[in-house]
Protein backbone atom coordinates (compact mmCIF):
# COMPACT_ATOMS: atom_id res chain seq x y z
CA UNK A 1 0.00 0.00 0.00
CA UNK A 2 1.49 3.47 -0.85
CA UNK A 3 2.13 6.34 1.37
CA UNK A 4 -0.87 8.05 -0.03
CA UNK A 5 -3.21 5.49 1.31
CA UNK A 6 -2.49 5.74 4.83
CA UNK A 7 -2.43 8.54 7.18
CA UNK A 8 1.21 8.55 9.56
CA UNK A 9 0.14 8.58 13.10
CA UNK A 10 2.97 10.67 14.97
CA UNK A 11 4.20 8.89 18.44
CA UNK A 12 7.69 9.71 18.89
CA UNK A 13 9.48 11.95 21.01
CA UNK A 14 9.02 15.74 20.11
CA UNK A 15 12.75 16.03 19.03
CA UNK A 16 12.27 13.01 17.09
CA UNK A 17 9.30 14.01 15.15
CA UNK A 18 11.14 16.86 14.23
CA UNK A 19 13.69 14.79 12.15
CA UNK A 20 11.21 12.84 11.09
CA UNK A 21 8.33 14.80 9.93
CA UNK A 22 7.82 14.93 5.91
CA UNK A 23 5.43 16.63 4.11
CA UNK A 24 1.69 15.09 4.34
CA UNK A 25 -0.39 15.13 1.40
CA UNK A 26 -3.72 17.10 0.50
CA UNK A 27 -5.82 13.97 1.20
CA UNK A 28 -4.53 13.71 4.82
CA UNK A 29 -5.80 17.47 5.06
CA UNK A 30 -8.99 16.32 3.45
CA UNK A 31 -9.68 13.18 5.43
CA UNK A 32 -8.75 15.22 8.84
CA UNK A 33 -11.54 18.12 8.19
CA UNK A 34 -13.58 15.05 7.44
CA UNK A 35 -13.47 12.99 10.40
CA UNK A 36 -13.64 16.91 12.54
CA UNK A 37 -16.78 17.53 10.51
CA UNK A 38 -17.85 14.21 11.89
CA UNK A 39 -16.68 15.68 15.57
CA UNK A 40 -19.02 18.77 14.78
CA UNK A 41 -22.27 16.82 13.97
CA UNK A 42 -21.31 14.52 17.33
CA UNK A 43 -21.12 17.67 19.24
CA UNK A 44 -24.05 19.47 17.75
CA UNK A 45 -26.60 16.30 18.88
CA UNK A 46 -24.79 14.77 22.05
CA UNK A 47 -22.71 16.80 23.40
CA UNK A 48 -19.06 17.57 24.03
CA UNK A 49 -18.50 15.18 27.00
CA UNK A 50 -18.34 11.83 24.84
CA UNK A 51 -16.59 13.82 21.57
CA UNK A 52 -13.47 12.54 20.85
CA UNK A 53 -10.72 14.05 18.48
CA UNK A 54 -8.43 12.19 16.00
CA UNK A 55 -5.80 11.05 17.24
CA UNK A 56 -3.68 13.10 15.17
CA UNK A 57 -4.58 16.34 13.49
CA UNK A 58 -1.98 15.98 10.03
CA UNK A 59 0.65 18.72 10.37
CA UNK A 60 3.42 19.77 7.71
CA UNK A 61 6.73 21.55 8.72
CA UNK A 62 10.01 21.23 6.60
CA UNK A 63 11.94 23.56 8.24
CA UNK A 64 13.63 22.62 11.67
CA UNK A 65 11.63 23.61 14.96
CA UNK A 66 11.99 27.32 15.54
CA UNK A 67 11.59 29.03 19.48
CA UNK A 68 8.28 28.81 20.89
CA UNK A 69 6.79 33.04 19.47
CA UNK A 70 7.24 35.20 22.63
CA UNK A 71 3.77 35.84 24.42
CA UNK A 72 2.80 39.71 24.56
CA UNK A 73 1.90 40.53 28.22
CA UNK A 74 -0.18 43.60 27.32
CA UNK A 75 -3.79 41.04 25.57
CA UNK A 76 -6.72 41.90 27.13
CA UNK A 77 -9.05 39.55 28.04
CA UNK A 78 -11.83 38.07 25.18
CA UNK A 79 -15.53 37.07 25.55
CA UNK A 80 -16.75 34.00 25.93
CA UNK A 81 -16.77 31.54 22.78
CA UNK A 82 -19.36 30.22 21.09
CA UNK A 83 -20.56 26.69 22.50
CA UNK A 84 -19.71 25.02 19.38
CA UNK A 85 -16.48 26.56 17.63
CA UNK A 86 -16.06 26.55 13.97
CA UNK A 87 -14.30 23.54 13.38
CA UNK A 88 -13.09 24.42 9.91
CA UNK A 89 -11.78 27.77 11.41
CA UNK A 90 -9.95 25.67 13.74
CA UNK A 91 -8.40 23.25 11.80
CA UNK A 92 -7.01 25.98 9.39
CA UNK A 93 -5.43 27.71 12.23
CA UNK A 94 -4.21 24.29 13.71
CA UNK A 95 -2.56 23.65 10.06
CA UNK A 96 -0.16 27.26 10.05
CA UNK A 97 1.95 25.66 12.98
CA UNK A 98 5.36 24.93 12.33
CA UNK A 99 7.87 23.96 14.31
CA UNK A 100 7.65 23.10 18.11
CA UNK A 101 4.08 24.33 17.97
CA UNK A 102 2.77 21.75 15.45
CA UNK A 103 4.81 18.67 17.31
CA UNK A 104 3.52 19.89 20.49
CA UNK A 105 0.00 20.02 18.65
CA UNK A 106 0.24 16.93 17.51
CA UNK A 107 1.05 15.19 20.79
CA UNK A 108 -1.45 17.09 22.31
CA UNK A 109 -4.31 15.66 20.05
CA UNK A 110 -2.94 11.77 19.95
CA UNK A 111 -5.19 9.99 22.21
CA UNK A 112 -2.91 7.73 22.49
CA UNK A 113 0.17 9.60 23.73
CA UNK A 114 0.63 9.26 27.56
CA UNK A 115 -1.39 11.74 29.71
CA UNK A 116 1.33 12.98 31.21
CA UNK A 117 3.31 13.91 27.93
CA UNK A 118 -0.29 15.59 27.00
CA UNK A 119 -0.66 17.70 29.84
CA UNK A 120 2.95 19.04 29.64
CA UNK A 121 2.07 19.73 25.85
CA UNK A 122 -1.30 21.82 27.01
CA UNK A 123 0.45 23.76 28.89
CA UNK A 124 3.49 24.71 26.54
CA UNK A 125 0.75 25.91 23.86
CA UNK A 126 -0.95 28.03 26.77
CA UNK A 127 1.86 29.41 27.38
CA UNK A 128 2.81 29.94 23.76
CA UNK A 129 -0.78 31.80 23.35
CA UNK A 130 -0.12 31.24 19.41
CA UNK A 131 -3.18 31.70 16.88
CA UNK A 132 -2.43 27.37 16.12
CA UNK A 133 -1.89 26.80 19.82
CA UNK A 134 -5.09 28.11 20.63
CA UNK A 135 -7.08 26.40 18.42
CA UNK A 136 -5.32 23.15 19.60
CA UNK A 137 -6.44 23.53 23.02
CA UNK A 138 -9.81 24.12 21.55
CA UNK A 139 -10.12 20.85 19.71
CA UNK A 140 -8.64 18.83 22.99
CA UNK A 141 -11.27 20.34 24.97
CA UNK A 142 -13.80 19.00 22.75
CA UNK A 143 -13.34 15.11 23.81
CA UNK A 144 -10.23 15.07 26.55
CA UNK A 145 -10.60 13.42 29.86
CA UNK A 146 -11.58 16.06 32.49
CA UNK A 147 -7.92 15.99 33.84
CA UNK A 148 -6.62 17.17 30.48
CA UNK A 149 -9.29 19.87 30.58
CA UNK A 150 -8.14 20.69 34.05
CA UNK A 151 -4.63 21.13 32.73
CA UNK A 152 -5.54 23.52 29.67
CA UNK A 153 -8.21 25.58 32.04
CA UNK A 154 -5.46 25.79 34.42
CA UNK A 155 -3.04 26.64 32.10
CA UNK A 156 -4.97 29.34 30.28
CA UNK A 157 -4.45 31.39 33.56
CA UNK A 158 -0.70 32.67 32.20
CA UNK A 159 -1.94 32.56 28.19
CA UNK A 160 -1.53 36.32 27.10
CA UNK A 161 -4.38 35.52 24.15
CA UNK A 162 -7.55 37.34 23.51
CA UNK A 163 -9.66 34.13 23.66
CA UNK A 164 -7.73 33.18 26.66
CA UNK A 165 -10.31 34.37 29.44
CA UNK A 166 -13.52 33.49 28.00
CA UNK A 167 -12.56 30.22 27.24
CA UNK A 168 -11.78 29.50 31.39
CA UNK A 169 -15.12 31.06 32.20
CA UNK A 170 -16.69 28.67 29.53
CA UNK A 171 -15.21 25.71 31.26
CA UNK A 172 -15.92 26.82 34.82
CA UNK A 173 -19.59 26.89 33.65
CA UNK A 174 -19.03 23.06 32.06
CA UNK A 175 -20.46 20.29 34.50
CA UNK A 176 -17.47 18.55 34.34
CA UNK A 177 -16.49 19.69 38.21
CA UNK A 178 -12.59 18.63 37.23
CA UNK A 179 -12.17 20.72 34.51
CA UNK A 180 -13.92 23.64 36.23
CA UNK A 181 -12.20 23.44 39.28
CA UNK A 182 -9.26 23.68 36.71
CA UNK A 183 -10.11 26.86 35.43
CA UNK A 184 -10.87 28.27 38.61
CA UNK A 185 -7.32 27.73 39.50
CA UNK A 186 -6.69 29.51 35.90
CA UNK A 187 -8.46 32.23 37.03
CA UNK A 188 -7.20 33.28 40.13
CA UNK A 189 -3.46 32.93 38.12
CA UNK A 190 -4.42 35.55 36.08
CA UNK A 191 -5.49 37.73 38.86
CA UNK A 192 -6.91 41.57 38.62
CA UNK A 193 -10.05 42.86 39.70
CA UNK A 194 -12.10 41.01 36.80
CA UNK A 195 -11.00 37.64 38.11
CA UNK A 196 -11.71 38.49 41.81
CA UNK A 197 -15.58 39.29 40.60
CA UNK A 198 -15.68 36.36 39.24
CA UNK A 199 -14.42 34.20 41.88
CA UNK A 200 -16.76 36.19 43.94
CA UNK A 201 -19.66 35.37 41.99
CA UNK A 202 -18.60 31.29 42.24
CA UNK A 203 -18.06 31.33 45.97
CA UNK A 204 -21.67 33.64 46.69
CA UNK A 205 -22.90 31.37 44.72
CA UNK A 206 -25.99 28.67 46.55
CA UNK A 207 -26.29 26.87 43.70
CA UNK A 208 -22.90 25.96 42.64
CA UNK A 209 -21.11 23.12 43.70
CA UNK A 210 -19.74 23.14 46.95
CA UNK A 211 -16.24 21.90 44.96
CA UNK A 212 -15.90 24.90 43.48
CA UNK A 213 -17.01 27.01 45.65
CA UNK A 214 -13.94 25.99 47.80
CA UNK A 215 -11.46 26.22 45.35
CA UNK A 216 -13.30 29.62 44.23
CA UNK A 217 -12.49 30.70 48.25
CA UNK A 218 -8.59 29.29 47.65
CA UNK A 219 -8.53 31.11 44.93
CA UNK A 220 -8.91 34.09 45.80
CA UNK A 221 -6.24 34.01 48.13
CA UNK A 222 -3.68 34.40 45.45
CA UNK A 223 -5.91 37.17 43.53
CA UNK A 224 -3.62 40.50 43.75
CA UNK A 225 -6.42 42.72 43.72
CA UNK A 226 -7.63 44.82 47.19
CA UNK A 227 -11.43 43.54 46.11
CA UNK A 228 -10.22 40.00 46.68
CA UNK A 229 -9.41 40.24 50.36
CA UNK A 230 -12.97 41.94 50.55
CA UNK A 231 -14.69 39.45 49.18
CA UNK A 232 -12.72 36.73 51.70
CA UNK A 233 -13.39 38.84 54.89
CA UNK A 234 -17.22 39.14 53.96
CA UNK A 235 -17.64 35.17 53.16
CA UNK A 236 -15.74 34.29 56.70
CA UNK A 237 -18.12 36.68 58.48
CA UNK A 238 -21.72 35.43 56.78
CA UNK A 239 -20.66 31.84 55.57
CA UNK A 240 -22.15 29.12 57.31
CA UNK A 241 -21.04 26.19 55.92
CA UNK A 242 -18.19 24.76 57.51
CA UNK A 243 -16.14 23.31 54.62
CA UNK A 244 -16.83 26.17 52.65
CA UNK A 245 -15.94 28.58 55.50
CA UNK A 246 -12.44 26.56 56.17
CA UNK A 247 -11.75 27.11 52.38
CA UNK A 248 -12.40 31.00 52.96
CA UNK A 249 -10.23 31.15 56.37
CA UNK A 250 -7.40 29.43 53.86
CA UNK A 251 -8.02 32.00 51.33
CA UNK A 252 -6.83 34.82 53.62
CA UNK A 253 -4.10 32.64 54.82
CA UNK A 254 -2.16 33.02 51.69
CA UNK A 255 -2.59 36.76 51.91
CA UNK A 256 0.51 38.71 53.23
CA UNK A 257 0.34 39.31 56.97
CA UNK A 258 0.33 42.98 56.17
CA UNK A 259 -3.05 42.77 54.78
CA UNK A 260 -4.73 40.61 57.39
CA UNK A 261 -3.35 41.36 60.68
CA UNK A 262 -6.51 43.73 61.21
CA UNK A 263 -8.91 40.93 60.15
CA UNK A 264 -7.21 38.28 62.56
CA UNK A 265 -7.31 40.34 65.78
CA UNK A 266 -10.96 41.51 65.14
CA UNK A 267 -12.04 37.79 63.94
CA UNK A 268 -9.71 36.01 66.98
CA UNK A 269 -11.01 38.48 69.72
CA UNK A 270 -15.04 38.25 68.60
CA UNK A 271 -17.38 35.56 70.56
CA UNK A 272 -19.78 35.22 66.76
CA UNK A 273 -17.31 32.29 65.48
CA UNK A 274 -16.93 29.17 66.58
CA UNK A 275 -13.61 27.90 68.35
CA UNK A 276 -13.23 25.52 65.42
CA UNK A 277 -13.34 28.10 62.92
CA UNK A 278 -10.42 30.49 64.71
CA UNK A 279 -8.29 27.17 65.06
CA UNK A 280 -8.77 27.00 61.57
CA UNK A 281 -7.61 30.58 61.28
CA UNK A 282 -4.65 30.51 63.34
CA UNK A 283 -3.23 27.49 61.51
CA UNK A 284 -3.28 29.09 58.43
CA UNK A 285 -1.73 32.35 59.58
CA UNK A 286 0.98 30.08 60.24
CA UNK A 287 1.15 29.63 56.01
CA UNK A 288 0.81 33.36 55.68
CA UNK A 289 3.59 35.26 53.93
CA UNK A 290 5.32 37.93 56.58
CA UNK A 291 5.83 37.65 60.26
CA UNK A 292 2.83 36.88 62.22
CA UNK A 293 4.62 35.70 65.43
CA UNK A 294 3.78 38.92 67.32
CA UNK A 295 -0.30 37.78 66.53
CA UNK A 296 0.51 34.27 67.66
CA UNK A 297 2.13 35.31 71.08
CA UNK A 298 -0.65 37.68 72.07
CA UNK A 299 -2.57 34.14 71.82
CA UNK A 300 -0.46 32.39 74.92
CA UNK A 301 -3.29 34.14 77.43
CA UNK A 302 -6.42 33.05 75.40
CA UNK A 303 -8.70 31.09 77.63
CA UNK A 304 -9.24 28.06 75.54
CA UNK A 305 -6.64 25.27 75.19
CA UNK A 306 -7.67 24.80 71.78
CA UNK A 307 -6.67 28.29 70.46
CA UNK A 308 -3.50 28.14 72.65
CA UNK A 309 -2.38 24.54 70.83
CA UNK A 310 -3.40 25.91 67.60
CA UNK A 311 -1.35 29.64 67.83
CA UNK A 312 1.79 27.37 69.02
CA UNK A 313 1.39 24.96 66.34
CA UNK A 314 1.50 28.07 64.00
CA UNK A 315 4.36 29.31 64.82
CA UNK A 316 6.33 25.83 64.11
CA UNK A 317 5.98 26.93 60.50
CA UNK A 318 5.74 31.04 60.56
CA UNK A 319 8.15 33.31 59.42
CA UNK A 320 10.12 35.54 62.16
CA UNK A 321 12.50 38.90 61.76
CA UNK A 322 13.42 38.19 64.72
CA UNK A 323 14.24 35.06 67.25
CA UNK A 324 11.11 34.46 69.54
CA UNK A 325 12.48 31.92 71.44
CA UNK A 326 12.99 33.98 74.98
CA UNK A 327 8.88 34.24 74.41
CA UNK A 328 8.31 30.59 73.88
CA UNK A 329 10.60 29.50 76.42
CA UNK A 330 8.54 31.69 79.09
CA UNK A 331 5.26 30.79 77.65
CA UNK A 332 6.30 27.21 78.25
CA UNK A 333 7.55 27.56 81.88
CA UNK A 334 3.47 28.82 82.51
CA UNK A 335 1.37 26.64 80.17
CA UNK A 336 -1.15 23.94 81.56
CA UNK A 337 -2.01 21.66 78.79
CA UNK A 338 0.66 19.05 77.84
CA UNK A 339 -1.10 19.61 73.93
CA UNK A 340 0.06 22.96 73.85
CA UNK A 341 3.37 22.24 75.62
CA UNK A 342 4.30 19.68 73.16
CA UNK A 343 3.23 22.10 69.96
CA UNK A 344 6.14 25.08 72.07
CA UNK A 345 8.71 22.15 71.94
CA UNK A 346 8.32 21.78 68.29
CA UNK A 347 8.02 25.47 68.10
CA UNK A 348 11.69 25.69 70.08
CA UNK A 349 13.18 23.09 68.12
CA UNK A 350 13.01 25.12 65.08
CA UNK A 351 14.06 28.32 66.54
CA UNK A 352 18.05 27.31 67.04
CA UNK A 353 18.52 30.67 69.11
CA UNK A 354 16.41 29.07 71.74
CA UNK A 355 18.56 28.80 75.37
CA UNK A 356 18.68 24.58 76.21
CA UNK A 357 19.43 25.46 79.91
CA UNK A 358 16.43 27.40 80.19
CA UNK A 359 14.38 24.99 78.82
CA UNK A 360 16.08 21.41 80.28
CA UNK A 361 14.59 21.77 83.44
CA UNK A 362 10.95 21.80 82.37
CA UNK A 363 12.13 19.02 79.88
CA UNK A 364 12.92 17.09 83.22
CA UNK A 365 9.29 17.70 84.99
CA UNK A 366 7.12 16.62 82.15
CA UNK A 367 4.79 13.71 83.01
CA UNK A 368 2.52 13.48 79.57
CA UNK A 369 4.40 11.15 77.52
CA UNK A 370 3.70 12.89 73.97
CA UNK A 371 4.73 16.17 75.67
CA UNK A 372 7.98 14.56 77.33
CA UNK A 373 9.04 13.15 73.69
CA UNK A 374 8.71 16.89 72.46
CA UNK A 375 11.18 17.63 75.09
CA UNK A 376 13.25 14.79 74.40
CA UNK A 377 13.04 15.89 70.73
CA UNK A 378 14.39 19.37 71.77
CA UNK A 379 16.91 18.26 73.68
CA UNK A 380 18.19 15.59 71.37
CA UNK A 381 19.10 18.95 69.01
CA UNK A 382 20.61 20.79 71.94
CA UNK A 383 22.88 17.82 72.50
CA UNK A 384 24.17 17.26 69.15
CA UNK A 385 25.18 20.98 68.64
CA UNK A 386 27.26 20.60 71.91
CA UNK A 387 28.15 16.73 73.10
CA UNK A 388 29.65 18.71 76.18
CA UNK A 389 26.95 20.23 77.68
CA UNK A 390 23.87 19.03 80.57
CA UNK A 391 21.73 18.71 77.45
CA UNK A 392 24.04 15.72 76.02
CA UNK A 393 24.60 14.36 79.45
CA UNK A 394 20.86 14.08 80.09
CA UNK A 395 19.99 13.00 76.66
CA UNK A 396 22.50 10.14 76.52
CA UNK A 397 21.77 8.87 80.43
CA UNK A 398 17.78 9.47 80.67
CA UNK A 399 16.31 9.84 77.58
CA UNK A 400 17.92 8.02 75.14
CA UNK A 401 17.06 4.68 76.94
CA UNK A 402 13.45 5.67 77.86
CA UNK A 403 13.16 6.52 74.01
CA UNK A 404 14.79 3.31 72.89
CA UNK A 405 12.09 1.61 74.93
CA UNK A 406 9.00 3.87 74.36
CA UNK A 407 9.64 2.90 70.46
CA UNK A 408 9.84 -1.01 70.72
CA UNK A 409 7.00 -1.58 73.73
CA UNK A 410 4.75 1.61 73.42
CA UNK A 411 1.39 1.60 72.46
CA UNK A 412 0.81 4.63 70.91
CA UNK A 413 2.11 4.85 67.61
CA UNK A 414 2.09 8.89 67.53
CA UNK A 415 4.63 8.62 71.10
CA UNK A 416 6.54 5.84 68.80
CA UNK A 417 7.14 7.36 65.97
CA UNK A 418 8.12 10.61 67.51
CA UNK A 419 10.49 8.26 70.00
CA UNK A 420 12.02 7.49 66.76
CA UNK A 421 12.10 10.89 64.88
CA UNK A 422 14.03 12.35 68.26
CA UNK A 423 16.67 9.72 68.32
CA UNK A 424 17.27 10.41 64.51
CA UNK A 425 17.15 13.75 65.52
CA UNK A 426 20.35 13.90 68.29
CA UNK A 427 22.37 11.19 65.93
CA UNK A 428 25.28 10.24 68.02
CA UNK A 429 26.51 6.53 67.81
CA UNK A 430 24.79 5.36 70.57
CA UNK A 431 21.31 7.26 69.10
CA UNK A 432 22.81 5.12 65.87
CA UNK A 433 22.88 2.19 67.67
CA UNK A 434 19.64 2.44 69.32
CA UNK A 435 17.31 2.96 65.95
CA UNK A 436 19.31 -0.55 64.47
CA UNK A 437 18.01 -2.39 67.93
CA UNK A 438 14.32 -0.46 67.65
CA UNK A 439 14.43 -1.72 63.78
CA UNK A 440 15.07 -4.91 64.62
CA UNK A 441 12.75 -5.55 67.85
CA UNK A 442 9.45 -3.41 67.23
CA UNK A 443 6.64 -5.06 66.04
CA UNK A 444 5.42 -1.91 63.90
CA UNK A 445 6.18 -2.21 60.77
CA UNK A 446 6.06 1.81 60.07
CA UNK A 447 8.49 2.35 63.34
CA UNK A 448 10.94 0.12 62.29
CA UNK A 449 11.27 1.38 58.62
CA UNK A 450 11.66 5.33 60.02
CA UNK A 451 14.18 3.50 62.21
CA UNK A 452 15.68 1.98 59.31
CA UNK A 453 15.64 4.98 57.77
CA UNK A 454 17.89 6.98 60.28
CA UNK A 455 20.65 4.72 60.41
CA UNK A 456 23.93 5.82 58.27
Amino acid sequence: MSGTDRMRIQKQDINADSARRGAVGGFSWLLGLIILAGIAIVVLFFGTRTTTVPAVIPLSSTNPPPKAPAISAGAEAGSVPASLPNLSDLTNRVRGATGEVAQAIARLLDNSAPMLERRKMARFLALNGSEAAVAALKLALLGGASDLKATIGESLGECAHPEAFGLMLQLMRSDDLVAAQGAIRGVATRGGAEAAQVLGDFLFDSGRPEELRTEAAVGLGVVKDAAALELLIRAATSVEDPAIAESVLEGIGRRPIAETEEFYRTYLASTAYSTENKVAALENLGKAEGDPTGLLLELSTAAEPELRAAAAWALITAESDQSVAPQLSKWLGQESSPEVRRRLYQALAGHGESDPSAVLPLVQKETDPLAKVAGYNYVAGAARADATSDSAKFFQEQALPELRDLAVNGTDAVVQMDAVMALRRANTPEAQAALLQIAGQTRNRQVAEAARAGVK
